[in-house]
């Protein structure tokens, strides 16, 4: 009888442990997707208003689209050295509202956009908790209690760093995130090139860090699991493969186009002449 209610407040004390971890996975998101809610909100950095900041980029960023507006068409259809004269002049000025817009409303449209990976991330941690894995946890904790050999303590000491290098890293995509962020008024002037200019870069990076940031946490708990189920050497390899996160994205979600040969030389040439345009 004893030993029953043992091992339940053990199952109790465990399924509460995996619920406030899996909720600290996501406050760690959070940092990656909102890093500056946290310097003026949980650091206090008294006069940091990044409202302001923001309204100043959108202020200039207005003032160079009006600018590369009038250029673009003085251009096209006055020196008639850039582009097709013919060319319906509708669709330079619907490229030039078009980023207008965006510039204007990209900040209120952030937080439903980060709030995707969020809730993706949040509900796989979700979909991999199990019963299996508490009893399993409840039953190498005892064991734990009793005590761990000196290798166990040494890769579990290793681990603990790749998690303390893993923050740092969660911290710096937050910390890229947060520029791209106040950036996009400004890439958002590629809307009036055809090929999207820089704005087709800015939208594939901020893809990129969200997702980047989705695996890694999702990878750490794979990791921490396996570590309370004492598989230590398993969970530094989940981890070591966390810290790769973005590196895995890179190449498995955003696949660079072009391959050897003639092709290469050909993208290689026309990337250099988009640069010195």
């Amino acid at each position: 009888m004893v030993s029953g209610l043992i091992s339940s407040f053990l199952e109790d004390l465990v399924k509460d442990a995996v619920e406030q971890l899996n909720k600290f996975l996501v406050d760690l998101l959070d940092i990656a997707l909102n890093c500056q809610n946290y310097i003026t909100n949980k650091y206090l950095i008294k006069g940091l208003d990044f409202n302001k900041i923001n309204a100043v980029i959108v202020k200039y960023a207005i003032g160079l689209l009006i600018l590369k507006f009038a250029f673009k068409g003085f251009q096209i259809y006055i020196l008639q050295s850039d582009g097709d004269p013919d060319h319906d002049p509708v669709t330079i000025l619907t490229g030039f509202f078009e980023a207008v817009a965006i510039s204007v409303t990209f900040l209120g449209l952030y937080t439903p956009l980060v709030n995707i990976f969020k809730t993706f991330t949040k509900e796989i941690l979700k979909a991999m908790g199990s019963k299996e894995e508490i009893d399993a946890i409840s039953s190498q904790l005892i064991v734990s209690l009793i005590g761990a050999g000196i290798t166990t303590l040494l890769l579990v000491l290793v681990f603990v760093i790749i998690v303390i290098f893993l923050y740092v890293k969660l911290i710096m995509n937050g910390a890229e995130l947060m520029v791209l962020k106040f950036a996009i008024p400004l890439t958002s002037v590629g809307l009036m090139d055809s090929d999207g200019g820089s704005f087709k870069v800015a939208g594939k990076k901020f893809l990129q860090i969200g997702f980047a940031s989705s695996l890694q946490i999702i990878l750490l708990r794979f990791a921490m699991a396996l570590l309370f189920t004492k598989h230590p050497i398993w969970a530094i390899a989940f981890g070591a493969l966390a810290l790769r996160g973005p590196q895995l994205v890179q190449d498995y979600l955003f696949i660079r186009q072009g391959g050897g040969g003639m092709s290469s030389k050909v993208q290689a040439l026309a990337n250099i002449k988009r640069v010195f345009r």
